[in-house]
């Protein structure tokens, strides 16, 4: 689900509120979708609907920009 930034914030606002009727299932569904990965088990709804949100937001506005991309990476491996 990536979102093109020319069809408008009002679209993107539309599809957030979207995401607080789905159920938990439902947004399972669309971070298996956005992220490719399965969240954890234990996970609430409503982390759910932020971090879906946040992401919908980002990838509206192109995407992490290439020094963000490092930095998250390098992150990540300090976790592993």
């Amino acid at each position: 689900m990536i979102i093109n930034h020319r069809k408008g914030y009002g679209m993107i606002e539309k599809i957030i509120e979207e995401l607080k009727s789905l159920s938990r299932n439902q947004l399972i569904e669309k971070w298996q979708e956005l992220f490719d990965l399965t969240p954890p088990p234990t996970v609430r709804k409503e982390f759910l609907i932020k971090h879906l949100a946040w992401e919908i937001q980002t990838q509206s506005q192109g995407g992490y920009s290439a020094q963000t991309k490092k930095k998250l990476e390098a992150l990540a491996k300090d976790f592993e």
